[in-house]
């Protein structure tokens, strides 16, 4: 241990705070509150800010807070409602969330999200539209202001199965509209899907703008860059992976692991160091592999999709997709497979696999169509699309599992997965043989 100095003290960074002083929000939002709220100038008709903790759904992604402002403009007063999605406070937060790095999110909100929006032209009501957007990588820090999406209900209430169901009274306590079903918010998320994978299908703007591609999960790995990055991410699955199996094999592990899992993932980790294998597999990054790369969620699962409540009100589903975190360059029907083995009854998802697959494959189509004709031969098949959405999203998952062995997950969670997972093996007829390697 070093017997010099103390390095300097850690200090938040200013845009953690602040958000109940009137005069920073309308330094803050002041034009974009102008361009959503009306007309005239913010910064006079901010009366005041308030903030209310979202506790019950911060976490994992991050801190939540109800920012009220009340806008006054020609002796009218209006009160309008906005989420603030930051960084927790802290080093060791910090830390946490520069490893991760979750600081992406606010720079696909200020970069990717105005492009998505010209792109699908009319509608773009999937996406929040970003008020406030700020991060500093150096610190694994950033604040996002959206707007707030009230009287929602996320979409992971309509899978019962899940395990974020099953686990909590509350949750299974929630009335939802008899007039959506499970399989109505199935199909819309495949359409929200293939319509932001098909406004970013090959396009190269995402490997080569310096306003973000630094910031998109796998953005150099696909190109053939960063091969010590990657090497780093996937050893670090491994490592997961095998303390899981030396806790099993001692008897110590509170998981049941069941023996054609162990082997599907011992192959699949097996393979996961192979840098020039990886890059192989993508098309228009500079190789002639079968994939073609786009935008991608990355954590594309029901929790992380809002039915609004004009939605709920009206019986016609609509979602809205939130939390990008993990937003990155890779595989769109990938994305579905995770979704769909996240939370959906393995047995149900299969028997929806062909039409999920046409429903994409139609709707990749048409937005194609609409932002880069000559790209839509470079389409997949619904074949392969159909089956990249068994193999890359099991192969996303394995990795996903991987991390969560090095992690303190809850045990009944990492059954849950487990099982998610045998059961999609084997409703697939996933080997050893056949699956390729993890998916970071």
């Amino acid at each position: 241990m070093s017997s010099g100095s103390p390095g300097p003290e850690f200090l938040d960074r200013p845009f953690l705070s602040g958000w109940d002083d009137p005069e920073v929000v309308a330094e803050r939002l002041g034009t974009a509150l102008d361009d959503a709220h009306g007309s005239g100038n913010s910064a006079t008709r901010i009366e005041s800010a308030a903030c209310e903790s979202l506790a019950d759904h911060s976490g994992l992604s991050g801190d939540l807070q109800v920012l009220t402002v009340t806008l006054s403009e020609s002796g009218a007063r209006k009160e309008i409602k906005l989420l603030i999605k930051q960084s927790m406070p802290g080093e060791e937060k910090a830390k946490s969330s520069k490893a991760f790095g979750k600081h992406r999110e606010a720079y696909m909100y200020s970069t990717i999200g105005p492009w998505l929006r010209e792109r699908a032209r009319s509608d773009c009501s999937f996406i929040p539209r970003a008020h406030y957007a700020v991060a500093d990588p150096s610190a694994g820090q950033y604040s996002v202001v959206t707007d707030y999406y009230d009287g929602s209900i996320e979409a992971g209430l309509f899978y019962p199965k899940s395990i974020h169901n099953s686990s909590n009274e509350r949750r299974r306590a929630r009335d939802l509209p008899p007039s959506i079903t499970r399989r109505d918010v199935t199909l819309e998320a495949v359409r929200v899907a293939a319509r932001i994978h098909g406004c970013f299908l090959l396009d190269g703007t995402l490997l080569s703008d310096e306003r973000i591609s630094e910031h998109l999960r796998m953005a150099d790995w696909i190109q053939g860059n960063g091969r010590e990055s990657f090497l780093a991410s996937q050893q670090m699955i491994q490592n997961g992976w095998r303390s899981a199996k030396i806790k099993h094999d001692k008897g110590l592990h509170d998981v049941a692991l069941k023996q054609r899992f162990i082997e599907v993932m011992d192959a699949s980790v097996g393979q996961a160091l192979d840098f020039d294998a990886f890059v192989s597999k993508w098309s228009g990054a500079g190789a002639e592999g079968d994939l073609p790369f786009t935008l991608v969620h990355g954590d594309f699962h029901p929790g992380n999709l809002l039915v609004p409540a004009s939605s709920v009100e009206s019986g016609n589903v609509e979602l809205v997709l939130v939390d990008w975190e993990a937003v990155g360059v890779g595989s769109g029907p990938q994305d579905l497979g995770q979704y769909l083995i996240s939370h959906t009854d393995a047995a149900e998802a299969v028997d929806m696999l062909g039409r999920i697959a046409s429903l994409y494959r139609e709707t990749l189509v048409d937005t194609v169509a609409g932002t880069n004709p000559s790209l839509v031969g470079s389409v997949p098949s619904a074949e392969s699309t159909r089956r990249e959405m068994i193999y890359g999203g099991l192969e996303r998952w394995v990795w996903l599992f991987a991390v969560m062995c090095g992690m303190p997950i809850p045990s009944n969670y990492m059954q849950y997965f487990h099982d998610q997972m045998y059961d999609w093996m084997v409703l697939n007829d996933v080997t050893p043989e056949t699956i390729g390697m993890p998916r970071p």
